[in-house]
């Protein structure tokens, strides 16, 4: 019987500054579907999404991860969730640019799960009264507690502080916290024994990711207590652990839910935030290659929704064939892309599920005639762009 797992969260627009520069989606709902849970990569996992759907993750987000498996009954924003990320080292800065709408009750998917992933980006992100909710419909509720010490000043700039988590926690069975987030909580003692005693204090099972390091799991006095570690082996430190913890939080609530121990849903799910990572560090040499394709299909697309259709052109792209690019992306993903009858939202889903390849980590094994292979990209990416500029001439 398959697992019923809700993931409660934004799904984002992220700007990255690395080497270079983009935009692409975002948040716990985002990195976990697509790193595994959910889709092809655990069939009998069936993921249904509460967020708020904003124009771009509309267009850039959803057909990706219904795509993937998930269920998404859409609740319309006017705006979204932006992030803007920059990194310096192991450092950090965050700046929120714009925010969706509180996450209501009405906005949840109804009915009842076997785990809840509670994943508030910053503090008003789920609306008061959604937690104690859920957790009356779930069987194992597992939060995410980064967004509950953010703080948001008037110019966005966003910093992590300690507060009063009581509330919350006390409608959960396992937290999730960074080591550096962590660490804010615990003050300037050591984190382990601080860690211990947080399980303790609050009857709940804490997970502590480490970045690519692994993770550790303490254990209240209600399960035996102690700690349990789980390391990460064969990652790089210089590879991107975005939405890693993400998979890992979704992966332990759902193994939780199926009965498994603590250690076996810890060793499940940082086996899953592992491979996640070894994947996106084979593709790095990839990725580098694809992004600045996608880039330029992104800005040819910016351009022309900001002229208005022409009349009429609406029914001629319902007739538009899937193109090569798109039937690579969809078999990848295991499912289809969600796209409609307008050129820019069909080259939108397309864009929605490169985005998604990049996330999981662009398959490195492709034989040079897939047109996701980086030596045909450009000439996939081509096509897309033309389809765009001549829409009159795409019928077929």
């Amino acid at each position: 019987m398959a697992t019923r797992l809700l993931i409660a969260g934004s799904v984002t627009r992220d700007f990255q500054q690395l080497a270079q520069r983009w935009s692409q989606p975002g948040g716990a709902p985002w990195h976990a579907v697509l790193g595994g849970v959910g889709g092809v990569w655990a069939e009998d996992v069936h993921v249904a999404i509460g967020a708020r759907v904003g124009p771009w993750v509309g267009r850039y987000a959803r057909p990706a991860l219904i795509a993937a498996g998930a269920r998404w009954d859409r609740v319309s924003a006017s705006e979204d969730t932006v992030f803007v990320n920059r990194f310096h080292a192991a450092r950090r800065r965050q700046h929120l640019r714009s925010a969706a709408p509180a996450i209501t009750r009405s906005a949840l998917p109804a009915g009842r799960f076997d785990a809840v992933v509670l994943s508030p980006l910053f503090p008003a992100d789920l609306a008061a009264d959604c937690i104690s909710a859920l957790a009356a419909r779930a069987r194992f509720v597992t939060l995410d507690l980064q967004g509950l010490l953010r703080t948001v000043d008037r110019a966005g700039r966003v910093r992590v502080e300690q507060t009063d988590l009581t509330a919350p926690i006390a409608h959960a069975q396992a937290c999730k916290f960074s080591v550096e987030e962590f660490g804010v909580v615990a003050g300037p003692v050591p984190w382990r024994p601080a860690a211990a005693a947080f399980a303790a204090a609050h009857d709940v099972e804490l997970v502590v990711t480490e970045a690519a390091r692994g993770a550790a799991l303490f254990l209240p006095p209600r399960l035996g207590g102690g700690e349990v570690v789980a390391s990460g082996v064969g990652v790089s430190e210089a590879v991107d652990t975005s939405g890693a913890g993400d998979l890992l939080t979704a992966t332990y609530a759902v193994a939780r839910a199926r009965g498994r121990s603590p250690a076996a849903a810890l060793a499940a799910a940082s086996a899953a935030a592992i491979g996640l990572l070894k994947r996106r560090q084979r593709a790095q040499p990839v990725a580098a290659r694809v992004l600045p394709c996608l880039r330029a299909l992104e800005a040819t697309l910016l351009r022309r929704t900001r002229r208005r259709a022409p009349a009429g052109e609406r029914a001629r792209a319902a007739s538009l064939a899937v193109t090569p690019l798109q039937r690579a992306i969809e078999a990848q993903l295991g499912g289809r892309l969600v796209a409609a009858a307008t050129p820019e939202d069909r080259a939108g889903a397309v864009l929605s599920g490169a985005w998604a390849l990049l996330t999981r980590g662009w398959p490195t094994d492709l034989a040079p005639s897939d047109p996701l292979a980086p030596q045909g990209l450009a000439g996939a990416i081509a096509r897309e762009q033309s389809l765009l500029r001549r829409p009159e001439r795409s019928s077929g």
